[in-house]
Order: C-alpha cells, then sequence, then structure tokens
C-alpha cells in the first residue's frame, strides 16, 4: 500500500490526495506537521533530504516527493492524465 507523508494544512499534499481520491487508489497517510517542525526531524529528512511534504512510499519502498511528480506519477494510465504530448504538456502547464 502506498503511504503519503503530509498534513492537512499542505496545499501540496491536498493535491496528492485529491489524485489519490480521483484514481480510488488506496493510501496510508502519515501526518507530518510542519507547525511541529516534523519535516526537519533527521526521521523525516531521510525520506526526503530538502524536508519539503509531500512524499509518497511506494509499494516496493521506493520514495517519490514533489507533488507534481507525484501527481503525474499517480495520474499516468488514466483519464487524468493525456497520451498525447502536447495534452500532458497543456495539463502539467
Amino acid at each position: 500500500m502506498l503511504t503519503l507523508y503530509g498534513n492537512l494544512e499542505s496545499g501540496n499534499v491536498y493535491k496528492v490526495r485529491l489524485i489519490l481520491a480521483l484514481t480510488n487508489r488506496p493510501y496510508r497517510a502519515v501526518d507530518v506537521s510542519q507547525v511541529r517542525g516534523d519535516p526537519t526531524t533527521p526521521a523525516f529528512r531521510a525520506i526526503n533530504p530538502i524536508a519539503k511534504v509531500p512524499a509518497i512510499k511506494l509499494e516496493d519502498g521506493r520514495l517519490l516527493v514533489e507533488s507534481g511528480a507525484i501527481r503525474v506519477w499517480l495520474a499516468r494510465g488514466t483519464s487524468y492524465f493525456p497520451e498525447d504530448p502536447w495534452a500532458q504538456a497543456l495539463s502539467l502547464q
């Protein structure tokens, strides 16, 4: 199962939560609060060295960070990410 690291205060985490919901992907959420300073802890920096949320751990243990990259990875192969290269570029614009 995917693991999403982030919090409800983050707009970038919201974007990832939205594509997870739209694609009906089950995931486990781990609260990483910016208010508490969680992203700067050694434990979280081992997940994302730049100390930012969101981050996602894939089923095979690989880690992916940055909301745009996560959203593209989750949306590929669905109607939320077009196959046409021009349409892809427009969707990322």
